[in-house]
């Protein structure tokens, strides 16, 4: 024994703490690890007469470079990639109230986005801007510790990664984010330095890297980087869009809690301030390309959020801009402009069940005809609305696809084929003579009877686990499978994907939106996909528009509209070419910032590199002057609302850089906004506050009878409402997500997928 060398011993160290230690899965882990750590060592040990070492086979995963194994919180466990039959059968079993089952899990971005097969968080088919995939990194690390309950009472978790002017930060954020620092300058103090912290309700430095990360891409900085640059307002109104993705994602489950759905403190932050600033640059620059990008991206980003009453607003104040411009093709961005603002104008409609304005429609035609014989960039985004390739060859090969997978994206391509030609039919038959009606009607009549084969056919395929589990693509598969489900139904019925469909196939089928959510939850929609990038398109844009609720979208003439200046007052306002890009440098606009601090761009890059760093310092400069003023331009929004309040009302405001915000006493009575903005009337923003009115008898009889009511029923009604409006901004969020990684790239193939998706749901809707 004294001879005997000591055993040597291992150390297993759990990232949580000591409450989350004692949870059954962390402990569960802990044990695999120990065991595994056990049986490896075993295994190489000649003298061992363990059987479960012998028999053992050679472990497959990657090893760790680290000797200390770690195990992981329930808060940071990545979801399991092999399917459970346990879990697949309560999936199946789940009704209009059934719970989540994975109540634990993780609540960051970084991990509740999934991987692909292959471990990579870019799309193969967007190409991304220049060490993206660090970028994920960055911003999974930021989301990660944002997630934690103490993460807004300091900024200290983010000066390690985001400190000002970091080297590093500055050479992987590029122009999105525009961290800069010249590589022989001294740690000294910069732009950024010299700002004081915002408030602990909002944090734009790590909302912009998660639009840079998460929403950027190679073609986005080429078209849609430009329009956002030509003033603050528009580089900050990209805000818009992150912070609602980014409160969604980051949603922290506690079971039942309905906290979880209503956490939505960054986007009430950023549409608190936001459509002030767009508000009063609007009063200053009118109907500028800057203004309609700010407006665009506002209203793209409304959609995610609880407060869709002010989307008709947006859609009406953007219909004049473009007016007063001449139309959309007198607009900058070389088309870029024209094209966004029909393509999220089309879609916000489709997801409303609303129609779609007849010059959005005009120059999606147009721009099809235009490009008609244009090769498409391969491999495109195919799908149930776009079939370019012969077999469709880069989606039934993916390893996310399997065959059953791509069986139902060929019958819903096919099915979307015929209600188009249904919907043509129809409109052809309006005009057409008698002997036309004729040969129409028994075409007609072939097509209604393959579209129930169809529609039977898709209630044959059965629940994912049914199927031998691979992982990932079973959930791809589920998230189709139930998605065609509500799309058959709809095109059966022929009503509006919205509308509540009873089972006609007698199959006792209940699909509802939840159920997608949770299945897309345990995809790869990090990569949007791979390859399938099409086809998820298709199936959130299916399920978000099943959750439109038209009772609670309403339209009054007190809904406040953005404030455009009149065509008569207005200055004419021209488009500004933009130069070509250089394979380095992005193009900068000519233009400067609004009155009060000038910022000079630097001149244009040409097409060919710089021999010099010098173009892309003075570019990045330019960009983090332009975030650094947007910034304090932010804070001085925050400081004027929480000042600036008159009679319990808030006042309106015209700030420009440079001058100190307007203090206001309060006064006897409330005062009248001199400008209404955009934000005035929505209660989701502001507390409206007033003498309280006085109920009529009929309406205490109404209070009486619900007090009447048992509590725990409202409590569950209105949990089960609040988790229906969850889902359904998840699933928009995404939908705009994907739909803006795409069109930058695949522009001619999204334009004609928006548009067939457009007549399918005119179809449905009679109109």
């Amino acid at each position: 024994m004294a001879g005997k060398p000591f055993p040597e011993l291992s150390f297993v160290t759990a990232t949580t703490n000591l409450d989350g230690f004692k949870d059954k899965k962390v402990m569960r882990k802990v044990r695999k690890v120990v065991m595994k750590n056990y049986l490896d060592k075993a295994k190489e040990d000649p003298n061992t007469t363990d059987v479960r070492a012998k028999k053992r086979e050679s472990p497959t995963p990657l090893k760790s470079e680290a000797r200390t194994p770690t195990v992981q919180s329930p808060s940071d466990m990545p979801a399991p990639s092999i399917l459970r039959r346990d879990s697949m059968t309560s999936f199946e079993r789940r009704t209009s109230g059934y719970a989540r089952s994975t109540s634990s899990r993780p609540s960051s971005i970084a991990s509740s986005t999934g991987s692909t097969h292959s471990g990579h968080a870019i799309n193969p088919m967007i190409p991304p801007t220049p060490n993206q995939e660090w970028l994920f990194g960055i911003a999974d690390e930021l989301n990660r510790k944002a997630a934690r309950p103490t993460a807004f009472d300091t900024r200290a978790d983010f000066e390690a990664i985001l400190a000002p002017g970091s080297k590093i930060t500055a050479q992987k954020m590029e122009f999105l984010v525009a961290f800069t620092r010249g590589e022989a300058e001294k740690a000294s103090a910069d732009v950024f330095a010299q700002h004081t912290a915002l408030p602990p309700t909002v944090d734009l430095d790590r909302l912009k890297i998660n639009c840079a990360t998460f929403f950027g891409s190679a073609g986005m900085s080429e078209q849609w980087l430009p329009l956002m640059m030509l003033s603050p307002q528009s580089f900050l109104a990209s805000l818009c869009v992150s912070a609602p993705y980014t409160d969604l994602m980051t949603a922290i489950y506690r079971g039942d809690d309905p906290s979880k759905y209503t956490e939505t403190r960054q986007t009430m932050e950023i549409l608190d301030i936001l459509p002030r600033m767009i508000n009063d640059a609007l009063n200053e620059h009118g109907s500028s390309d800057g203004n309609i990008t700010s407006v665009a991206q506002l209203l793209l980003g409304q959609l995610s959020t609880p407060y869709t009453a002010l989307i008709g607003s947006h859609q009406s104040a953007l219909k004049r801009m473009v007016a007063q411009r001449g139309g959309l093709d007198k607009l900058g961005g070389n088309g870029a402009l024209a094209m966004n603002l029909s393509l999220i104008n089309a879609e916000a409609n489709i997801l409303r069940s609303e129609p779609v304005e007849q010059q959005y429609l005009t120059w999606i035609s147009s721009h099809l005809n235009r490009n008609e014989n244009k090769i498409q960039k391969l491999p495109a985004p195919e799908g149930p609305l776009l079939w370019v390739s012969r077999g469709m060859l880069s989606v039934k090969l993916s390893p996310l696809c399997r065959p059953e997978t791509f069986q139902l994206i060929e019958l819903m391509y096919e099915l979307n084929e015929k209600v188009i030609r249904l919907q043509r039919l129809e409109e052809n038959e309006k005009a057409g003579s008698m002997d036309v009606n004729i040969l129409q009607s028994t075409e007609q009549a072939e097509i209604r009877f393959r579209i129930r084969q169809i529609v039977g056919q898709v209630y044959d395929f059965p629940h994912c686990h049914k199927l031998v589990p691979t992982g990932p693509p079973d959930w791809v598969y589920e998230t189709l499978r139930l998605s065609s489900l509500i799309f058959s139904h709809a095109v059966f019925q022929r009503r509006p994907l919205h509308m509540q469909h009873e089972c006609t196939f007698g199959h006792n089928c209940c699909v509802l939106p939840d159920m997608i959510q949770e299945a897309v939850q345990q995809t790869p929609i990090r990569p949007v996909w791979d390859h399938l990038a099409g086809v998820l398109y298709w199936a959130l844009m299916i399920a978000a528009a099943s959750c439109h609720d038209p009772v609670g979208e309403t339209y009054d003439s007190d809904t406040p509209s953005i404030e455009t200046p009149s065509s008569n007052n207005a200055n004419p306002v021209h488009a500004q070419p933009y130069p070509t890009r250089s394979a380095t440098v992005p193009p900068l606009p000519a233009t400067s910032a609004t009155p009060g601090t000038t910022i000079t761009p630097p001149p244009p890059s040409s097409s060919a590199p710089p021999a010099n760093d010098e173009q892309r310092q003075e570019a990045l400069q330019f960009a983090a002057q332009t975030w650094s003023k947007g910034k304090s331009m932010f804070e001085q929004y925050v400081y004027a609302r929480d000042t600036d309040v008159v009679g319990g009302l808030m006042s309106g405001m015209n700030i420009s850089e440079g001058q100190p915000a307007p203090s206001f006493m309060p006064t006897a009575g409330p005062g009248s906004p001199s400008s209404v903005p955009l934000y005035y009337h929505d209660s989701g923003f502001v507390s409206m506050m007033g003498p309280p009115a006085t109920p009529s008898p009929k309406e205490e009889n109404k209070r009486l009878r619900l007090e009447a009511r048992s509590p725990q029923s409202e409590a569950e009604a209105r949990r089960q409402k609040e988790k229906r409006a969850y889902v359904k901004r998840f699933l928009t969020a995404n939908a705009v997500r994907v739909s803006i990684l795409l069109r930058f790239e695949h522009t001619t193939a999204m334009v004609q997928s928006v548009q067939r998706l457009e007549e399918v749901t005119r179809w449905l809707a009679r109109r």
